[in-house]
């Protein structure tokens, strides 16, 4: 294999992301599982939202804030704390929003 053709394949494997002053190493592999949780919550918020469960969707989007960034979806990890936000504030309107760009965003990853 030529260097750069391993370059590449480590490109392809490997995301370096740096996150609060350190680094650390993210595979495709990791994204997808990260994903997949995501995905199987989707219903617990359908939940949490038709129950006005405020409480779990503060926890949903904490966690969301909190972790997103670490697997490279930024994107997400804001939603996550306007959700966190919104669900302190019980704005179940801005919620039922969040949570449809949150769920477009998770179905639409392809890792």
């Amino acid at each position: 294999m030529t260097p750069l053709k391993k370059q590449n394949k480590l490109r392809q494997l490997i995301l370096l992301r740096v996150n609060m002053g350190r680094e650390s190493i993210v595979t495709p592999e990791l994204q997808k599982k990260y994903i997949e949780r995501r995905k199987a919550e989707l219903t617990q918020m359908e939940d949490a939202i038709a129950n006005k469960d405020f409480d779990s969707l503060s926890v949903f989007g904490h966690n969301m804030k909190g972790n997103a960034e670490s697997y490279g979806f930024e994107d997400l990890g804001l939603m996550g704390a306007k959700l966190e936000q919104a669900a302190k504030s019980e704005e179940l309107d801005k919620i039922k929003s969040l949570y449809q760009n949150i769920k477009s965003f998770i179905l639409e990853q392809k890792v």
